[in-house]
């Protein structure tokens, strides 16, 4: 499970986790809590956290709370929960003068180890500490790893600094859910005889013992502003920005100064004393982005070929053989800009295109060590990578940080590239587990990889967005349900597909279907009733006329959706109402500029 990420949690025998925490010995103790202990358990080269319960049966309801909770929970702002312990045995006491039979309980969980500890341990003002850099990664974290939380229907409703832990690259992960409920789908409070939490973090309507995802979103306010000034409690925007405004980089203090701003408003909107007009957790990520364009960038579309070749130079002034290092954290180059060696920089964080070519220093391998990766990152030219196993060199599934990826293939292909050896290379570039958006670009292959289809484990399982584009399905349409179950939105373009997944109904959580220049396409399976949005342009016409006639089937399964946009045919459509000759002329006008618009798509 160490090894493997995928794994998932598991019971795990008492033996065992007595084994590795030497006898639960105090040299191995690690922290302590109203609830547990928590100790470090050594298994070969790895190590792990075990937290062993004070009290189990006063305790007995929040370990099935936590269990439960961290049983759903996988994400890279949440700590790695490994398995459970609940092991009850029957011992002889004496007890009043006899012999009796006692039931012993031990409850335990195990973790990953995160050596860095707890953010409480980092908090100070902003004249030591933590750069501004550091402290703005792990606001985000703990904001993206919130909305993944109350996305599952979870409320941790003890969120503080000492829940927080950080890894080797103080990375935030949310810990300790000894508290935290889960709601059912549509529920969105819950009525308690009585509240835990922690002081200074609880939102002020605690006492009228409700339970609303308001709870989290007060107590993420109060961390965000003791992260930003060393203190709990309210600040005036303009004397946080002014404290942090001779503590930036030069570089970088304009956009800098501007995330310090958004950060603190973010934290007082938070700890509004009115429930109803704090933030939720899309609008506080949404916020957030704004404020990274061009932070710490270099982009080198506009920098000369000379400077290009400078770089090039630096990244492998050593053997490109040996491994090195560099300082440099971000590049944004457009695709057609060529830097050798880019694998030598393995402090990067952003790389948004990288092109593979069949020249040294630019083969997928030197992707292999950026595991630090954020964001977008858009790998062109994927018809010169050979076989599956060079496919695995590229380790995307390492690259934990990667929130969006694009796989092309070149249109006109490669004639050594099958469309067997298409597959085999897409099977080996799986994506990490967090990746929220996948778009994939002419892909020729003669089946679609297992990791997409849930036959193995891995894979990115919490997939919002995929996206297909003049791809070839040359088997069954791959079934998505088992390995996308949070999949939103789906989107065809210009495919050959003759048919959509059969089991698409079962995607629960779609709420957007596109379907555009798939000509192929005759009819519809039954939709999910969560799509809100579905598009249909350029496809057969007899299909596009069957959406827009009351009563056929591939109307019948659209009916539920509220917003749906079907461009074409130019020709009346088969209904009672007689069609208006200007209508017709606006039909096909715009007919013709999607189909303008895909030309341009296209050419790019």
């Amino acid at each position: 499970m160490l090894c493997d990420e995928t794994e998932e949690p598991k019971a795990l025998p008492l033996l065992l986790l007595e084994e590795i925490t030497g006898g639960f010995s105090d040299q191995q103790k690690i922290g302590s809590g109203g609830f547990a202990v928590v100790y470090k358990g050594k298994l070969k080269k790895k190590t792990v956290a075990v937290k062993r319960m004070s009290n189990t049966y006063m305790y007995e309801k929040e370990f099935h709370r936590e269990v439960e909770c961290l049983m759903m929970a996988r994400h890279k702002n949440v700590v790695r929960f490994l398995g459970y312990c609940a092991d009850t045995q029957g011992t002889m006491a004496r007890y009043d003068g006899k012999f009796v039979m006692a039931d012993v309980q031990q409850r335990l969980l195990c973790f990953e180890y995160l050596p860095k500890g707890s953010l409480d341990g980092y908090i100070t003002d902003t004249t030591s500490g933590l750069q501004w850099r550091d402290r703005y990664q792990i606001i985000k974290g703990v904001c993206q790893g919130l909305h993944y939380l109350h996305q599952k229907n979870i409320v941790h409703l003890d969120l503080k600094p000492a829940n927080i832990l950080l890894d080797d690259n103080l990375v935030a992960k949310i810990s300790d859910f000894g508290l935290s409920r889960c709601f059912d789908v549509m529920q969105s409070r819950v009525i308690t005889v009585k509240i835990g939490g922690t002081l200074g973090y609880l939102a002020p309507e605690f006492s009228n013992g409700e339970i609303t995802y308001q709870f989290d979103i007060y107590s993420l306010g109060v961390v965000i502003i003791e992260i930003l000034t060393g203190k709990k409690g309210y600040h005036d925007v303009d004397s946080v920005v002014e404290s942090w405004s001779n503590m930036l980089e030069k570089s970088q203090r304009n956009v800098q100064l501007e995330q310090v701003r958004v950060c603190a408003e973010i934290g007082i909107e938070c700890t509004d004393f009115n429930p109803a007009k704090r933030p939720d957790t899309r609008f506080i990520l949404d916020r957030i982005d704004e404020t990274e364009t061009m932070d710490g960038y270099t982009e080198t579309g506009v920098i000369t070929s000379q400077q290009v070749e400078l770089a090039s130079n630096e990244l492998h002034q050593n053997s490109p053989n040996e491994p090195g290092e560099a300082s440099s954290e971000h590049i944004f180059c457009m695709p057609n800009v060529k830097l050798p060696y880019v694998g030598r920089l393995i402090s990067l964080q952003t790389l948004p295109a990288f092109t593979v070519r069949n020249e040294q220093g630019c083969e997928l391998k030197q992707l292999r060590g950026l595991n630090k990766l954020r964001g977008c990152l858009d790998i062109r030219g994927v018809q010169n990578v050979r076989d599956k196993e060079e496919a695995l060199e590229a380790n995307l599934t390492a690259k934990k940080r990667l929130t969006e990826l694009d796989l092309r293939w070149d249109e006109d292909g490669d004639t050594r590239c099958t469309p067997e050896v298409q597959a085999d290379v897409l099977e080996g570039l799986c994506p990490p587990m967090e990746l929220q958006t996948l778009r994939i670009y002419h892909y020729q292959g003669s089946r679609y990889p297992e990791w997409m289809v849930g036959r193995q484990n891995g894979g990115p399982k919490e997939l919002q967005q995929l996206w297909f584009w003049r791809c070839k399905q040359l088997g069954p349409a791959p079934q998505f349900v088992e390995a996308y179950p949070h999949l939103r939105v789906l989107k065809l373009w210009v495919c050959n597909w003759d048919a959509l997944p059969g089991n698409i109904e079962l995607l629960t959580s779609l709420k957007a279907l596109e379907i555009t220049g798939c000509r192929n396409i005759q009819s519809l399976p039954k939709l999910p009733q969560s799509i809100e949005k579905f598009c249909l342009s350029i496809c057969d016409d007899e299909f596009m006329i069957s959406c827009q006639t009351v009563g056929h089937p591939n109307w019948q399964k659209i009916e539920h959706i509220p917003n749906k946009y079907i461009c074409g045919p130019s020709y009346p459509v088969a209904t009672a109402e007689p069609v208006a000759t200007s209508d017709l002329v606006a039909t096909a006008h715009k007919q013709n500029k999607i189909l303008s618009y895909i030309n341009r798509l296209r050419c790019f």
